[in-house]
């Protein structure tokens, strides 16, 4: 058991820092990032059900891409409809 210094509301803050997003968020580098993106997008290529993978594989590059789709689906027709509707996904 952590000490109760090291726990906020029961999650364990062993790793959490002051740029720290939540309780349980482990801050990572950009070099950390890199070696995350590599292993996931490999792994995820030789098994697609691993969801692990592509989930990591998102959140990695997810500050990259989903910027340049958000600006990609302004400029279309299609894209600012979805935008507009916001559906559940």
């Amino acid at each position: 058991s952590f000490p109760s210094s090291l726990r906020t509301q029961g999650t364990c803050r062993c790793f959490a820092s002051e740029s720290s997003l939540y309780d349980s968020h482990v801050p990572t580098s950009f070099v950390h990032k890199v070696f995350l993106t590599g292993e996931a997008a490999f792994g995820a290529i030789r098994n697609p059900e691993r969801a692990d993978l592509v989930a990591t594989l998102g959140d990695t590059t997810g500050s990259i891409t989903l910027p340049r789709m958000l600006e990609r689906m302004k400029k279309d027709q299609i894209g600012m409809e979805i935008l507009e509707e916001r559906p559940v996904i």
